[in-house]
């Protein structure tokens, strides 16, 4: 009985496996871009819940064209000058964000970036692994010069 004892005792302890990182899905840029709200916070001045009637229409629409075109078609979207019309995403430095700071949690290695959501009207983002992070809805160009 004691030599039982003894050899469980004896045995080699197997060090456990360390778990292997949960890998990172890619989303094929081919493929519709999806939306979302992590980083949108609620009732601050460039929030959804600030908006008129027509800003949200127009904040919903560009929202129905962003998740329903690829990303390189968002890339390609847009023109600007008199005929204005498209996403026309557009990247910004954090240097040129006016009233407003680069969430904490969001990487400095994502790059913030504009869609036209409307006449004078852009929602700012960032885009990573084919989700596209909102983070402001700007009714009046306050965020970068229009």
């Amino acid at each position: 009985m004691a030599n039982k004892k003894n050899d469980r005792r004896n045995k080699r302890i197997r060090p456990t496996k360390p778990q292997a990182e949960k890998p990172v899905i890619h989303r094929p840029i081919s493929e519709p871009v999806g939306v979302s709200f992590r980083y949108v916070t609620p009732g601050d001045r460039f929030c959804l819940s600030q908006c008129n009637r027509d800003q949200v229409r127009g904040y919903k629409e560009c929202l129905r064209r962003l998740t329903t075109l690829p990303w390189s078609e968002v890339l390609r979207s847009g023109t600007k000058g008199k005929g204005k019309r498209g996403l026309n995403f557009t990247p910004y430095p954090d240097t040129a964000l006016r009233k407003v700071t680069r969430p904490i949690t969001l990487s400095k290695e994502l790059q913030i970036s504009g869609v036209r959501a409307g006449s004078g009207v852009r929602m700012f983002g960032a885009y990573e692994n084919g989700v596209y992070y909102l983070l402001w809805f700007d009714r009046n160009h306050d965020i970068v010069k229009g």
